[in-house]
């Protein structure tokens, strides 16, 4: 986490301080809006990387709660991770989820 700390810290030195680019696009918003490269540095990838910042900060305090260290690697069971998920709908591994589930489900009946 001190590596993020010391990268938004040198993020924000540069955004604020040290950035032609985003000097001209806070002084002059409206040019900062019409011309397409301004308006990613000036606004666009601000609001990305804060965004990013946040979902990492939520991400590890997310981890350091977990009850058990497989808890900290996956949110439980694979078969209901996002991205198995996914695939489970669009029908890859769909199958191996869908036997998993029911053998865990007459194992606890």
């Amino acid at each position: 986490m001190m590596a993020l700390d010391f990268q938004v810290l040198f993020g924000l030195l540069l955004y604020f301080g040290l950035s032609p680019l985003t000097k001209i696009g806070l002084e002059n918003l409206s040019l900062a809006v019409s011309q397409p490269a301004i308006r990613f540095w000036t606004l666009s990838h601000f609001g990305a990387m804060v965004a990013a910042t946040i979902l990492v900060r939520v991400g590890a305090s997310q981890a350091i709660n977990a009850k058990t260290p497989g808890d900290r690697r996956t949110s439980g069971d694979s078969c209901s991770s996002p991205s198995r998920r996914r695939r489970f709908i669009i029908g890859i591994r769909g199958r191996e989820c869908a036997q998993r589930k029911t053998s865990l489900q007459i194992r606890t009946e």
